[in-house]
């Protein structure tokens, strides 16, 4: 795995708002929209001339949101053209955009593949229709089909779907449905989630208002391991709790890898997060706010915090174990001069008897029941 850092680019505005979501988006606007991409380009330029230049060497580029999907191929060109003059990006580069089905068509997709764009990520989400209309997507199953078709027909091939298993009212019939579309399609890439009812969301207020059920813990974890059993018999890797990709070649999203493997990653835009000589930044969480800054400032920093060796070594424990493979654990302690086994000898007993956490061949992994239940081993690291 490079050890190059990692560039994000968060585009907030969507055409409506998924009733699951929490992360800072908003309506299109045109003027605002304008706006906040000429910011970004500035805070492109901005942010590298804080690095040193060894720093500046990247290897992935990630357009996420957000919809990036809904600016113009135009505007995607020139956030990509202000990446390369001002980062010095590897030949090798992976280079991510995130689509909605419904904003795409052919040109577009041509347009994307002579940027240099070589992977998709599409959020479908469920095959669906009367679903998807319940969570707020504005695309049908049609739409969703015929955007990896043409991704297909423009030459694509690194495709991820997203999906969504234990959304409100879905039965497991529903949800072996969803999955074998999704391999109908053979995307090299899958992201699927348990659905997480966050706070200040439409639908954490649908359930608690009483218009929804609680999605049922119970099926949801019968659906995670339907999920495992069709994925593992169509020859996919599950290599983190909720990816898994195509045996056959290296599909891995390379960018996200960086984030469990405390590798730097910088994050541009609203909201964006960064991991740099450790030292995690957040910026504002405010549109408006974040455009003034950027206009006046050339950065939009809200928070620093500064990790000690020990917060360092704890963090890294809890995002490599989201990998299926887990920790190497001589490999670590040569990295961090840290023994994990020896440190958490007594708290691991009673995870091992439980059932969450395995110690084999030199690595220190989840089970799958560990997977099930990962928020309770990795509160042990908080």
């Amino acid at each position: 795995m490079s050890a190059l850092a990692g560039l994000y680019l968060h585009i907030p505005f969507c055409h409506s708002k998924c009733t699951y979501c929490s992360f800072i988006t908003g309506s299109y606007e045109d003027l605002l929209v304008q706006r906040y991409l000429t910011a970004l380009l500035k805070e492109i330029a901005s942010t590298s001339k804080l690095l040193p230049p060894l720093a500046q060497k990247i290897d992935t580029i990630y357009l996420g949101g957000g919809t990036p999907s809904i600016i113009t191929p135009e505007w995607i060109e020139s956030l990509l053209n202000a990446c390369y003059k001002h980062f010095l990006v590897d030949s090798s580069s992976e280079i991510t955009i995130e689509i909605n089905p419904a904003d795409i068509n052919l040109e577009r997709l041509k347009y994307y593949k002579n940027l240099g764009i070589n992977r998709v990520s599409v959020g479908v989400q469920s095959f669906i229709d009367e679903q998807l209309k319940e969570i707020g997507r504005d695309h049908s199953s049609k739409e969703a089909i015929l955007a990896i078709e043409n991704l297909r027909k423009v030459g694509f091939d690194n495709i991820s779907l997203d999906l969504i298993a234990g959304l409100p009212n879905q039965t497991l019939k529903e949800w072996k449905y969803n999955l074998s579309k999704a391999l109908e399609l053979s995307p090299e890439h899958l992201s699927i989630y348990l659905l997480e009812v966050k706070e200040k969301t439409t639908l954490y207020a649908q359930i608690r208002s009483g218009k929804l059920k609680k999605p049922d813990d119970d099926l949801a974890a019968e659906m995670y391991e339907t999920l495992l059993e069709n994925l593992t018999n169509n020859n996919y890797q599950h290599y983190e709790i909720s990816n898994f990709a195509k045996s056959s070649g290296n599909f891995h999203s390379k960018h996200n890898k960086k984030y469990w493997l405390d590798i730097p990653y910088y994050g541009l835009g609203v909201s964006a997060h960064s991991y740099y000589n450790q030292v995690r930044y957040s910026n504002v969480k405010s549109t408006h706010t974040y455009i003034e800054k950027i206009e006046n400032f050339g950065q939009a920093i809200e928070e620093k915090v500064f990790l000690d060796d020990s917060e360092q070594v704890r963090e890294a424990i809890m995002l490599r174990l989201r990998l299926i493979e887990g920790i190497n654990l001589e490999e670590f302690k040569a990295t961090y001069n840290f023994d994990i086994l020896a440190t958490y000898k007594e708290a691991f007993s009673e995870l091992l008897e439980n059932n969450l956490i395995e110690v084999t061949n030199g690595y220190l992994r989840l089970t799958q029941r560990g997977i099930l239940f990962s928020n309770e081993v990795f509160v042990l690291f908080v």
